[in-house]
């Protein structure tokens, strides 16, 4: 992970930015989330939301992701 990468998930958290730049670079699962077949992990496709009540006091639950960076072998990308 670089600066760089931190700084363009900093906007995505921020609201910012809407999506990442240059395609799918980073996948975000929940952090719960049991890999039905851990030898082929996309399979099923990876659930890619949290679904957060939408009021103003929902307890103060937390939410946990995991962050899996996809397509990038040489740390260049």
């Amino acid at each position: 992970m670089t600066t760089f990468d931190i700084i363009i998930l900093r906007k995505l958290i921020l609201g910012v930015i809407d999506e990442l730049p240059n395609g799918k670079s980073w996948r975000f699962i929940p952090a719960d989330y049991v890999f039905p077949n851990p030898d082929n992990p996309f399979v099923p496709p990876l659930p890619d939301k949290i679904t957060v009540p939408n009021t103003y006091n929902f307890g103060g639950a937390s939410h946990e992701f995991l962050g899996i960076k996809i397509g990038d072998v040489n740390f260049f990308g």
